[in-house]
């Protein structure tokens, strides 16, 4: 059995995933094949205009397909999407959501086998005209559903398209780009900034949430895990039956997940708008984002949170550019070096205020921690 089957269970388990059954009799060589294998995706991918890729490898007569492949021993959901992208479209992709589990059982003689599979949706910014032409192979994007569509993808495509149809509507395209556009000045930043002051800032607020944890929580959602790595800390502290670590960059999760292959963390790319999640996590955690969020939106965010949670934590900078000296100078490293986009902070007594109006008076402590970057404001709430 591969390290990623029991991933992609728990994958499942997380989501209220419809299941896709398809059933085909095939040749002996085909099913040798398939003896091999038994992890599969696909993935409805979209461009910016709603068109999906479609593939036609004319060496085979199955018509045209979504990308997809089986996963490979040891590798992650994650690692696989990207190799099977990279191979196709060769650019970035963003929200990434599972949106079926797929069931292929092939049939040779007497024998039967079945191989599990996880559909996705994801949205990219290639067009057709970027896709490089091969032999014997044709690549189109289309609004529209070829004639003949091999196996079960055209059930996943017209899964697929309403959550598509919403995701490019609502897609943050500024904190995408400028992630992609900073990139290398975040790995200068986490391989020197970030280490000199982690004891003096990220380690204290790392030490207080643990301190702030009920018990010993069994299921944990990290709802912006960000590239900082606490979400594999809780992991190794908590030894959770489910752990699952949520960004809205895609290109983070696969940086977490690519040093840290051993890991049987979930990682989820969706925008905390629409958590698709039907489950209730023991401990939800929410940290350094709440001032990426228009402050309109703020409150049905933290709703939205604590409805997923048995017990919610939250932690935010206090308004850096009414603080201190030194907090005005981080925000200004984060935005201008950085390329940071978040700026809808709060004060400490809008913070605590925020957090009454959405979830209510009597299950909620407050804490802070005073760093070198600044004060950090921290909410832990119970849902009654």
């Amino acid at each position: 059995m591969m390290v990623e089957h029991s991933t992609m269970r728990m994958q499942e388990s997380i989501y209220d995933l419809p299941e896709i059954e398809h059933s085909e009799v095939v040749d002996s060589e085909f099913f040798d094949y398939c003896t091999e294998i038994q992890d599969f995706l696909v993935i409805c991918l979209a461009n910016r205009d709603g068109e999906i890729l479609f593939i036609r490898n004319f060496d085979k007569n199955i018509g045209w397909e979504l990308p997809g492949s089986h996963v490979l021993p040891d590798e992650g959901i994650v690692s696989a999407v990207n190799r099977v992208v990279e191979m196709e479209v060769g650019a970035p992709i963003d929200e990434v959501t599972p949106v079926a589990s797929v069931k292929n059982k092939f049939i040779c003689g007497g024998d039967s086998l079945t191989h599990h599979g996880l559909a996705l949706a994801a949205i990219t910014k290639v067009s057709e005209s970027d896709l490089t032409p091969e032999s014997n192979i044709q690549k189109c994007f289309s609004a529209t559903n070829p004639q003949k569509i091999a196996y079960q993808d055209e059930c996943v495509v017209e899964i697929s398209k309403p959550h598509l149809t919403e995701k490019i509507a609502d897609l943050p395209e500024n904190e995408l780009e400028s992630g992609r556009e900073n990139h290398v000045r975040h790995i200068f930043h986490n391989h020197l900034v970030s280490t000199l002051v982690s004891g003096f800032s990220s380690e204290k607020i790392k030490n207080t949430i643990m301190e702030n944890v009920d018990k010993t929580p069994r299921t944990i959602l990290d709802a912006s895990c960000g590239d900082d790595g606490f979400i594999f800390q809780l992991n190794d502290r908590f030894d959770p039956d489910v752990c699952v670590a949520n960004d809205i960059s895609w290109k983070t999760l696969s940086l977490l997940q690519k040093h840290n292959t051993d890991s049987n963390i979930i990682f989820t790319n969706h925008n905390l708008r629409r958590l698709p999640f039907d489950f209730t996590f023991d401990l939800v955690l929410f940290k350094n984002t709440l001032h990426h969020i228009e402050k309109d939106d703020q409150h049905d965010a933290i709703q939205t949170l604590n409805d997923l949670s048995d017990q919610l934590i939250i932690v935010d900078i206090e308004d850096p550019r009414e603080y201190n000296f030194k907090s005005k100078a981080w925000n200004w490293y984060y935005r201008t070096v950085l390329g940071d986009e978040g700026q809808d902070f709060l004060s400490a007594r809008e913070f605590r205020r925020r957090i009454h109006n959405a979830i209510g008076d009597d299950s909620v402590e407050f804490d802070a921690v005073e760093t070198v970057k600044g004060n950090y404001v921290m909410c832990s709430a119970r849902p009654q």
